[in-house]
């Protein structure tokens, strides 16, 4: 098995504690503000993209699909888009029951907002518990999952040309468990940037993550996550901990923090935080910063 540095001695990561991943933060970016709208529902954030969903694979019989956004024809022509545009591959987290409704609503919220800056937005599936992965089985999570990314990115880049993509302007998103996920993918294959939601690596891993590339990176996590939490433990490096080596070895590094108290063991804030206010800050500071990684 391969792990982020492609040797085959090593094991792969095993994350054992990181739940679903349902955000809640809040903004400030470098210098640009993005307005968000507050309409949450999945009708609304619908009605405002163009869905196409398309299916890259079939391991061991699971359908694997790659949902495609991007904005109405019209208003890509009032807008005047370049032709041949940014793709953000994006990738949510595992969640261990297998429920990720809110996930697809996150994901479809960071679509319409990135659409709005002229990128094409393309979330992967992957296997997971109950879909191909035996619940508890981390280890064979990684393997599966690392793999049908692998073949999400392979599928897309066959279509740079009647997607009207520019296939050296890629940016790998990942939020939780796909952070992780995404982190391979930038170590190991050719892209422009990466962007972590909460995401999280091995902490012995982040001595050399990254060490064969230039490529900017953008992390959003909150300090107060205690399920991946922001700083460097025992088991996981998070954001803050991605950003404070990065940074001390010179790579170019768009950070953003919030604390918004949370359950024990959960991304999911308290009862009594506003989750609305927290989910559209959150996707603000990680919006912000994503347009910041491509010129």
């Amino acid at each position: 098995m391969k792990s982020i540095f492609g040797q085959e001695t090593r094991r792969p990561f095993l994350l054992t504690r990181a739940k679903l991943l349902k955000p809640r933060q809040e903004p400030t970016l470098p210098t640009r503000t993005l307005m968000i709208r507050r309409e949450l529902s999945t009708e609304a954030v619908a009605s405002r993209l163009r869905a196409t969903r398309f299916e890259f694979g079939r391991p061991m019989g699971v359908a694997l699909h790659l949902t495609r956004y991007e904005r109405p024809t019209r208003t890509l022509i009032a807008r005047q888009l370049p032709r041949a545009r940014t793709l953000v591959l994006l990738v949510a987290g595992a969640d261990e029951q297998g429920k990720l409704d809110d996930q697809d609503l996150l994901c479809r919220r960071i679509a319409e907002e990135l659409t709005r800056e002229h990128f094409l937005v393309a979330v992967a599936d992957y296997r997971k518990f109950h879909r191909g992965v035996a619940p508890g089985d981390w280890d064979g999570l990684f393997s599966s999952a690392y793999d049908d990314l692998n073949q999400g990115l392979d599928f897309v880049m066959t279509k740079t040309a009647e997607w009207q993509l520019d296939p050296d302007r890629v940016v790998v998103v990942g939020l939780s468990y796909g952070g992780l996920l995404q982190a391979n993918i930038a170590h190991n294959r050719q892209v422009s940037a990466l962007a972590l939601g909460s995401g999280f690596i091995p902490p012995e891993e982040l001595p050399g993550f990254l060490s064969n590339k230039t490529i900017p990176v953008a992390v959003v996590h909150n300090t107060a996550d205690q399920s991946v939490p922001a700083g460097l433990t025992d088991w996981s490096a998070g954001g803050k901990a991605i950003a404070t080596e990065l940074k001390r070895r010179g790579k170019t590094v768009y950070e953003s923090y919030i604390s918004t108290p949370c359950s024990d063991g959960n991304h999911v804030p308290v009862v009594g935080v506003d989750l609305e206010a927290t989910i559209t800050e959150y996707i603000q500071k990680l919006v912000g910063n994503i347009v910041w990684l491509v010129p």
